[in-house]
């Protein structure tokens, strides 16, 4: 049986293959895996209606499956398989391209959340090769988090491989005493760390980021430095950029259609100008963008350990 100081490749779904692939991630261990945290969230809560759903933005729609088209062959010898589906608002064409299994796993009648970019019409969408949930999947599970990804490791992969990681989570050494745990009504960092990969509410989900965001206040304090921690609301619908002050650091949640990745590179971009500024990624473009604007790369592998340094050494400071 592993432990989660072993490399990733004893992970059940992982092997020594895709342990070369997530070295290029900066994750080496099972620890690593379960603190490389998700890019951003789906949120299958609030779906749009077809008509609302905004043109060529990726989003989730809830629809019901009216009629499977007979599969065609279009030019360059690919077969498409369509689906029409629709709300009270509109039409939804799905379109899937030599993967026929999508779109015969759909029952005629039922209702099911559809993710993807929106295109065609004001009045009949599309949307092409669109992710799949049921009532029931979302029920269960109403936030899906989503990975970054590398040559050869699909997002997918990543997100099945994290989930599986999280049987290490109790593993976790846990900075913070019980009694304050309990006073301040923080989950445990195990806790808060299954929060983050697999939410199963908004709340769990808002509580797993404040928990945090205590971490980064203390690691803050402690290094006299300003952090920025940004949260991506790229798809959280009717998003406004939001900017607030949490003790020490400041937390930004981006506006729709603004990804994490967008606002750190016009942030970095006017920071860097005038100060050190350092940015923790271990998306390889994104790294190599921000050091186009002066900024210093860091690993979340990298910065990882720096925490826990600092909550090492904050720890011996309280017990002496």
């Amino acid at each position: 049986m592993p432990t989660i100081n072993d490399s990733v490749q004893f992970l059940k779904g992982v092997g020594p293959a895709f342990a070369k692939k997530f070295e290029k991630l900066g994750i080496l261990t099972i620890r690593d895996l379960l603190l490389c945290y998700p890019r951003k969230y789906i949120d299958y809560t609030q779906p749009y209606t077809v008509v609302s759903a905004p043109y060529d933005v990726e989003c989730c729609v809830r629809a019901t499956v009216l009629q499977k088209e007979p599969a065609r062959r279009v030019k360059g010898g690919r077969v498409m398989n369509r689906v029409l589906a629709a709300d009270d608002s509109g039409i939804l064409a799905l379109s899937w391209f030599n993967a026929p299994y999508a779109a015969d796993k759909l029952e005629v009648g039922e209702t099911y959340y559809f993710e993807g970019r929106i295109g065609g019409t004001l009045t009949r969408r599309e949307i092409s090769h669109p992710l799949v949930r049921t009532e029931a999947q979302v029920a269960a599970c109403p936030f899906v988090a989503v990975y970054p990804g590398t040559d050869g490791l699909p997002a997918a992969r990543h997100a099945s491989c994290a989930h599986a990681a999280l049987a290490f989570a109790d593993e976790l050494t846990d900075p913070l005493p019980p009694e304050l745990l309990t006073r301040y009504r923080m989950p445990t960092k195990a806790a808060a760390v299954r929060g983050i990969h697999a939410p199963q509410s908004s709340e769990e989900l808002a509580a797993a980021r404040r928990r945090l965001m205590d971490i980064l206040c203390n690691y803050a304090g402690y290094k006299r430095c300003v952090p920025i921690l940004v949260f991506d609301a790229y798809k959280v619908r009717g998003g406004t950029r939001e900017v607030e002050q949490y003790h020490n650091l400041y937390v930004v949640y981006t506006r729709e259609a603004e990804t994490a990745d967008m606002y750190i590179e016009r942030a970095t971009h006017e920071l860097a100008k005038e100060h050190r500024t350092r940015v923790v990624s271990s998306d390889g473009a994104e790294q190599i963008i921000v050091m186009g604007h002066g900024a210093l790369r860091v690993s979340a592998r990298a910065f990882e350990e720096e925490v826990r340094a600092v909550e090492k050494e904050i720890r011996e400071f309280l017990e002496e």
